[in-house]
């Protein structure tokens, strides 16, 4: 299966053999591989992170632009997300 313009393999035995299998908690679309059983996210680049995608992309924009983590850690408050500073700057490290 193709995201975007990357194909999607399974991150245990690399094929790309797999069928949509429900979503998780987080209304995260999850995938079953074929070959070797195992469920996974679609997550590209995000994996083994609790937190969605679509809140750490702004927050290493935002880093870019000067933001300190706390600020980040207030504007996540403002839409619903509580993630501790120490979490956001892990992110800031990893990515």
């Amino acid at each position: 299966m193709i995201i975007g313009e990357v194909e999607l393999k399974c991150p245990e035995c690399g094929k790309e053999e797999h069928v949509l299998s429900g979503k998780d908690d987080s209304g995260r679309q999850l995938h079953l591989c074929k070959l070797c059983d195992r469920r996974f996210r679609d997550n590209l680049g995000f994996e083994y992170r609790h937190t969605s995608p679509m809140f750490i992309t702004p927050a290493l924009v935002l880093n870019g632009a000067g933001m300190s983590p706390f600020n980040m850690q207030i504007m996540l408050e403002h839409l619903n997300v509580k993630v501790h500073v120490d979490t956001i700057s892990r992110w800031l490290e990893h990515y």
